[in-house]
Protein backbone atom coordinates (compact mmCIF):
# COMPACT_ATOMS: atom_id res chain seq x y z
CA UNK A 1 0.00 0.00 0.00
CA UNK A 2 1.14 3.62 -0.74
CA UNK A 3 0.92 6.50 1.27
CA UNK A 4 -0.56 9.60 0.35
CA UNK A 5 2.50 12.39 -0.41
CA UNK A 6 1.53 15.44 1.01
CA UNK A 7 2.47 18.90 0.06
CA UNK A 8 3.66 21.67 2.57
CA UNK A 9 0.58 23.88 3.50
CA UNK A 10 -1.50 20.50 3.87
CA UNK A 11 -3.33 20.65 7.35
CA UNK A 12 -3.91 17.24 9.02
CA UNK A 13 -6.39 16.56 11.23
CA UNK A 14 -5.19 14.17 14.09
CA UNK A 15 -7.27 11.61 16.08
CA UNK A 16 -5.91 11.36 19.33
CA UNK A 17 -7.23 9.23 22.61
CA UNK A 18 -5.42 9.15 25.99
CA UNK A 19 -7.28 6.92 28.22
CA UNK A 20 -10.43 8.66 28.10
CA UNK A 21 -9.60 11.42 26.51
CA UNK A 22 -10.16 12.39 22.63
CA UNK A 23 -9.83 14.97 20.91
CA UNK A 24 -8.19 16.03 17.51
CA UNK A 25 -5.55 18.09 16.83
CA UNK A 26 -4.57 20.12 13.96
CA UNK A 27 -1.10 19.74 12.44
CA UNK A 28 0.59 21.50 9.16
CA UNK A 29 3.14 20.31 6.83
CA UNK A 30 6.09 22.94 6.72
CA UNK A 31 8.91 20.91 5.15
CA UNK A 32 8.98 18.18 2.84
CA UNK A 33 11.80 16.14 2.05
CA UNK A 34 11.84 13.16 -0.99
CA UNK A 35 14.50 10.54 0.02
CA UNK A 36 14.10 8.30 -3.21
CA UNK A 37 17.40 6.15 -2.27
CA UNK A 38 16.05 4.85 0.88
CA UNK A 39 11.94 4.75 -0.28
CA UNK A 40 10.13 7.47 1.74
CA UNK A 41 9.45 10.95 2.56
CA UNK A 42 10.42 13.00 5.57
CA UNK A 43 8.04 15.38 7.07
CA UNK A 44 8.33 18.54 9.28
CA UNK A 45 5.37 19.31 11.01
CA UNK A 46 3.85 22.07 13.23
CA UNK A 47 0.93 21.95 15.48
CA UNK A 48 -1.87 24.51 14.92
CA UNK A 49 -3.05 25.04 18.61
CA UNK A 50 -5.54 27.85 18.43
CA UNK A 51 -8.47 28.86 16.54
CA UNK A 52 -9.19 32.20 15.59
CA UNK A 53 -12.72 33.57 13.86
CA UNK A 54 -13.13 35.15 10.54
CA UNK A 55 -16.64 37.49 11.14
CA UNK A 56 -19.02 39.63 9.13
CA UNK A 57 -19.92 43.24 9.62
CA UNK A 58 -22.36 41.99 11.90
CA UNK A 59 -20.41 39.89 14.47
CA UNK A 60 -21.20 36.73 12.83
CA UNK A 61 -18.26 34.09 12.29
CA UNK A 62 -18.23 33.23 8.60
CA UNK A 63 -15.13 30.67 9.50
CA UNK A 64 -13.18 28.70 12.03
CA UNK A 65 -9.00 28.83 11.03
CA UNK A 66 -6.52 26.70 12.96
CA UNK A 67 -3.28 28.74 13.40
CA UNK A 68 -0.03 28.87 15.65
CA UNK A 69 0.65 32.28 17.46
CA UNK A 70 4.39 32.43 17.25
CA UNK A 71 6.87 35.51 18.18
CA UNK A 72 10.11 37.03 17.57
CA UNK A 73 12.16 35.63 20.12
CA UNK A 74 10.52 32.12 19.32
CA UNK A 75 13.69 29.76 17.64
CA UNK A 76 11.12 28.13 15.48
CA UNK A 77 10.38 31.63 13.74
CA UNK A 78 14.79 32.54 13.86
CA UNK A 79 15.21 29.15 12.20
CA UNK A 80 12.95 29.11 9.70
CA UNK A 81 11.53 32.47 8.69
CA UNK A 82 14.30 34.97 9.42
CA UNK A 83 18.01 33.55 8.68
CA UNK A 84 19.51 35.93 7.62
CA UNK A 85 22.89 34.63 8.51
CA UNK A 86 24.95 36.89 10.86
CA UNK A 87 22.91 39.85 10.35
CA UNK A 88 19.16 40.31 12.17
CA UNK A 89 17.41 43.60 12.85
CA UNK A 90 14.64 43.75 15.22
CA UNK A 91 11.78 46.08 13.57
CA UNK A 92 10.76 48.97 16.69
CA UNK A 93 6.94 48.09 16.18
CA UNK A 94 7.08 44.49 15.22
CA UNK A 95 3.29 42.77 15.05
CA UNK A 96 2.66 39.88 16.54
CA UNK A 97 2.56 36.55 14.25
CA UNK A 98 0.46 33.36 13.23
CA UNK A 99 1.63 30.49 11.22
CA UNK A 100 -2.09 28.90 9.34
CA UNK A 101 -2.46 27.29 5.93
CA UNK A 102 -2.39 29.78 2.87
CA UNK A 103 -5.50 30.45 1.70
CA UNK A 104 -7.22 33.08 -0.46
CA UNK A 105 -9.45 35.15 2.47
CA UNK A 106 -5.82 35.46 4.55
CA UNK A 107 -5.73 39.37 3.23
CA UNK A 108 -4.34 42.10 5.13
CA UNK A 109 -7.11 44.15 6.84
CA UNK A 110 -9.25 41.30 7.40
CA UNK A 111 -10.66 41.68 10.97
CA UNK A 112 -10.88 38.94 12.80
CA UNK A 113 -11.76 37.48 16.60
CA UNK A 114 -9.30 35.86 18.68
CA UNK A 115 -9.37 35.86 22.75
CA UNK A 116 -13.21 38.28 23.10
CA UNK A 117 -11.15 40.99 21.32
CA UNK A 118 -10.69 42.01 18.02
CA UNK A 119 -7.72 42.01 15.91
CA UNK A 120 -6.44 42.87 11.68
CA UNK A 121 -3.91 41.55 9.57
CA UNK A 122 -1.34 43.75 8.54
CA UNK A 123 0.69 41.66 6.69
CA UNK A 124 1.39 38.20 5.08
CA UNK A 125 4.12 36.41 3.78
CA UNK A 126 3.30 33.06 1.46
CA UNK A 127 6.41 33.04 -0.67
CA UNK A 128 8.92 31.68 1.94
CA UNK A 129 6.80 28.24 2.13
CA UNK A 130 4.16 27.33 -0.55
CA UNK A 131 0.77 27.01 1.02
CA UNK A 132 1.89 28.32 4.24
CA UNK A 133 0.97 31.75 5.23
CA UNK A 134 3.44 33.30 7.72
CA UNK A 135 0.69 36.45 9.04
CA UNK A 136 1.53 39.55 10.75
CA UNK A 137 -1.52 41.00 12.77
CA UNK A 138 -2.14 43.36 15.38
CA UNK A 139 -5.23 44.94 17.64
CA UNK A 140 -8.17 46.77 16.28
CA UNK A 141 -10.76 48.29 18.37
CA UNK A 142 -13.73 46.23 18.25
CA UNK A 143 -17.37 48.29 17.85
CA UNK A 144 -20.75 47.30 18.14
CA UNK A 145 -22.20 45.77 15.70
CA UNK A 146 -24.63 47.16 13.11
CA UNK A 147 -28.02 46.40 13.08
CA UNK A 148 -28.84 43.98 10.51
CA UNK A 149 -32.60 45.89 9.28
CA UNK A 150 -33.66 49.40 9.42
CA UNK A 151 -36.04 48.40 12.21
CA UNK A 152 -33.20 47.35 14.68
CA UNK A 153 -32.73 50.87 14.58
CA UNK A 154 -32.91 53.68 17.26
CA UNK A 155 -33.68 56.79 17.07
CA UNK A 156 -33.93 59.67 19.63
CA UNK A 157 -32.01 62.81 20.60
CA UNK A 158 -29.08 61.58 21.44
CA UNK A 159 -28.97 58.78 18.62
CA UNK A 160 -28.34 59.15 15.20
CA UNK A 161 -27.54 62.51 14.99
CA UNK A 162 -27.00 62.63 11.56
CA UNK A 163 -31.19 62.01 11.17
CA UNK A 164 -31.55 64.55 14.04
CA UNK A 165 -30.32 67.32 11.21
CA UNK A 166 -32.92 66.28 8.98
CA UNK A 167 -35.49 66.24 11.67
CA UNK A 168 -38.23 69.31 10.59
CA UNK A 169 -38.10 71.39 13.77
CA UNK A 170 -41.24 73.12 15.39
CA UNK A 171 -41.51 76.90 15.34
Amino acid sequence: MKAPAFKTGDVLKIYQKVKDVEFDRYWIIISVSDDISHGYRGYEVLVLDNFINQTDEYGDTIRTIPIRIVNETSTFVQDKFTSYGAVSYREPLAHRKFIAQDNDFLKKNMYFDYKDRGWEIVGKDNLSIDGVAYVSFSEYLKKPPEPKTSADIEVGEDKNFFLNALKKKEV
